[in-house]
């Protein structure tokens, strides 16, 4: 059985999520390989424009994980505890819900930040 490599997807024009990109890549010891949306790699993964264009994606770790899920499997990839937790709890009902429009504020606010 082939190892999951998980590969993020992210907004690669946006300069929010560049700077974000960055930041997780200096902060995290585990980090996905990263590509941006307008990439030929995220345009075959099957995700539509729309999905692309919407938010942030892990793929190749099984079902395409977007948003506050994708942010999720980032920490919860770490080997700091306390990012693994952050992760876990990120994924529990009702806080999976919160994380979820929290993404989503941001993302729509992102422009401004």
């Amino acid at each position: 059985m082939p190892a999951l490599k998980p590969t993020l997807i992210y907004d690669g024009e946006c300069g929010f999520c560049g700077r974000c990109l960055s930041w997780g890549m200096r902060h995290f010891m585990a980090f996905p390989k990263a590509i941006p949306s307008t990439s030929k790699e995220a345009k075959e993964s099957g995700l539509t424009e729309a999905e692309l264009a919407e938010s942030i994606w892990i793929i190749g770790v099984g079902a395409p994980l977007p948003a506050a899920k994708a942010v999720a499997f980032i920490l919860k990839m770490q080997p700091n505890f306390l990012w693994r937790v952050l992760g876990h709890l990120m994924s529990i009902w009702p806080i999976s819900l919160i994380a979820k429009s929290v993404y989503f504020w941001v993302a729509k606010n992102r422009g401004r930040l």
